[in-house]
C-alpha cells in the first residue's frame, strides 16, 4: 500500500510539473514579448534548472536518513513558489518595465536583462522539481523493490502525469481559471503530495542508508562514466527531436497554444510508455548495455523515418479540414486528429527514448 501511494503521488507531482512548464511560458511570454522566445526559455531553465537540482540531490541521497521527508519538503516549497509566483511576477515585470529593461535594453534585438529576469522567476521551482526524482527514487529502492522495475515505473507514472497535466492545463485549467488560478491549483495539488509523502514517512521505515541492491560496484565504477556520457548524448538527440518535430509540425498543425501542447503530450507519452514497456524486462537483462545499444540504433531510424510520415500528414490535414464542420465537435474531431498525426510522428523514437 506504500509504496502504491508513493507511485501515486509521483504520478500527480510529474502533473503538476508540466502545468508549471506551461503557465511559465505563458507568463513569460508577457516579459519577452515572444511565444516562441518564452517557450525557448522555459525549456532550457525548466530542463536544466531540474537537471541541477538533480545532480545536487544525487549527490546526497544514500547518505539521506530520511529521503521521503525530504521529498515532502521539496514538494511545499515548490507550492510556496506557485502560491506566490503571480505577486512576485507582477512585482519584477512592473520594475522591469519601469526601470531594467529601459536602462538595460535601449538597443534593438534581443535584450540579455529580460532573459535573465525571466530566468530568475522560474529557475527555483524548477531546480526544487529535479530534485523530486531522486529523492522519490531513494524511498522506493529503500523499501526493497528491483532497482530497474522501480525506476521504470517511476519514468512512467511521472512522465504519464506530465502528458495529462499539459492537456488538462491547456484545455480546461486555463480557460476555467485563468493563468493565476491555475498556479494556485497546481500549488495546492503540491502541497497535497506532500502531505501524503509526509504521511508515508509516518507508515514505516525502510532500510539504512547506503543501503545497496542487486549490482556489480565494480563494473559500475569502470563503465559509469561511459554510460553519463551515453545519456547526456541521448538527452542531446532527444530534445533536438522534440525542437525539430514541434517546428516541422507546427507548419501541419498550426502554430495555437493547443497545437503546440497536443504535441509536447505525444512526446512526453512516448517517454512514460517505454518507461512502462521495460519495466518487467529491465532487471532480468544480463547485458543492458546491448539492449541500450540496440535501443539506440531503432530511435536513430524511427527518427529518420518520420520525415515521409510528416510529409503524408499534409495530406491527411488537408483531408480533416474538408471533412469537419466548423463548430465546437468539429473542433474535437480536428484536436483529435493533430493528436493523432503528432503521435504518428513522435511515438517511436520518444518510446525509444
Amino acid at each position: 500500500m506504500r509504496l502504491r501511494v508513493l507511485y501515486a503521488v509521483f504520478f500527480v507531482s510529474g502533473f503538476c510539473g508540466l502545468i508549471y512548464e506551461s503557465i511559465w511560458a505563458h507568463y513569460l511570454k508577457l516579459v519577452l514579448g515572444h511565444a516562441a522566445y518564452a517557450q525557448a526559455l522555459v525549456l532550457v531553465v525548466f530542463v536544466g534548472g531540474m537537471a541541477l537540482g538533480a545532480w545536487i540531490t544525487a549527490r546526497l541521497s544514500e547518505r539521506l536518513r530520511q529521503p521521503l521527508l525530504l521529498y515532502a519538503v521539496a514538494e511545499v516549497m515548490v507550492a510556496f513558489i506557485a502560491f506566490g509566483f503571480h505577486r512576485v511576477f507582477a512585482l519584477a515585470s512592473d520594475w522591469a518595465l519601469d526601470w531594467l529593461l529601459p536602462q538595460a535594453c535601449s538597443s534593438p534585438g534581443l535584450c540579455w536583462a529580460s532573459w535573465l529576469l525571466a530566468a530568475g522567476l522560474v529557475l527555483p521551482g524548477a531546480v526544487l522539481l529535479g530534485s523530486t526524482y531522486p529523492l522519490m527514487s531513494a524511498a522506493v529502492l529503500r523499501l526493497g523493490v528491483a532497482p530497474g522495475r522501480a525506476l521504470s515505473l517511476l519514468y512512467f507514472v511521472n512522465s504519464l502525469g506530465a502528458a495529462i497535466g499539459v492537456l488538462v492545463c491547456g484545455y480546461w485549467l486555463i480557460p476555467e481559471l485563468g493563468l493565476p488560478g491555475t498556479m494556485l491549483a497546481a500549488g495546492a495539488l503540491n502541497a497535497l503530495v506532500a502531505l501524503a509523502a509526509w504521511l508515508c514517512t509516518r507508515l514505516g521505515r525502510g532500510p539504512a542508508p547506503g543501503t545497496r541492491h542487486r549490482q556489480a560496484p565494480d563494473v559500475v565504477r569502470v563503465g559509469s562514466a561511459w554510460l553519463l556520457w551515453i545519456a547526456g548524448l541521448t538527452g542531446l538527440s532527444s530534445f533536438i527531436y522534440e525542437v525539430i518535430w514541434i517546428r516541422m509540425l507546427t507548419q501541419v498543425l498550426g502554430a495555437a497554444t493547443h497545437a503546440f501542447e497536443l504535441m509536447l503530450a505525444s512526446f512526453i507519452l512516448g517517454l512514460a510508455l517505454g518507461g512502462w514497456w521495460i519495466r518487467d524486462r529491465i532487471d532480468r537483462l544480463e547485458q543492458p548495455q546491448v539492449l541500450l545499444a540496440r535501443v539506440q540504433i531503432a530511435m536513430g531510424l524511427a527518427a529518420v523515418a518520420t520525415l515521409p510520415l510528416y510529409l503524408g500528414c499534409f495530406d491527411a490535414m488537408a483531408f480533416v479540414l474538408n471533412a469537419l464542420a466548423r463548430n465546437q465537435g468539429g473542433y474535437v474531431a480536428y484536436s483529435l486528429a493533430s493528436a493523432a498525426m503528432a503521435m504518428v510522428v513522435m511515438l517511436p523514437a520518444s518510446f525509444c527514448a
